[in-house]
């Protein structure tokens, strides 16, 4: 669905219950309808969490910040959620990371490599040797995971 500008996965299923449920994990989003709701009250429903969905985000993302940080011996200040059309992040030599609050769709380990790009841009404002080395000590894996985030428009459930 289009929330705004942005394109928005969700798993969705319906079962025996009598409200909608959302829940946003590793996974993704999901919601969950009762059978007998129709499909344009649930689009409804999900555009009314879409505030929801974005303070899920911020908590996850400040979550992820704090934890990788002190491995790359650098401080962020401030957290902005983005909508940008071709980034899923920046961050600026004053310590601001902004990253996409779509991220959420993917995988915990997509979403830790990006942080830790982010996070690695307050060592080196470019994409250097010394760049990639700092991304690699903390993220051995992270050719893999970029690649997955590049090929990936739409994240699998």
């Amino acid at each position: 669905m289009l929330l705004g500008e942005a394109r928005v996965a969700y798993e969705f299923t319906r079962g025996p219950r009598r409200t909608i449920g959302f829940v946003i994990g590793i996974e993704g989003l999901s919601v969950r309808a009762p059978r007998w709701l129709a499909l344009n009250d649930v689009d409804r429903a999900v555009r009314d969490k879409a505030g929801w969905m974005t303070r899920q985000a911020r908590a996850l993302f400040t979550e992820r910040l704090d934890h990788f940080a002190p491995r790359i011996g650098v401080r962020w200040n401030k957290l902005a959620l983005s909508n940008a059309a071709t980034r899923w992040g920046s961050a600026s030599s004053t310590g601001a990371i902004r990253l996409h609050w779509r991220l959420m769709h993917f995988h915990l380990e997509v979403i830790d490599y990006v942080v830790v790009h982010e996070l690695s841009h307050l060592r080196a404002m470019d994409h250097s040797p010394r760049f990639w080395a700092t991304v690699e000590a903390v993220m051995p894996n992270y050719p893999a995971l970029r690649r997955q985030l590049k090929d990936e428009t739409v994240p699998r459930w």
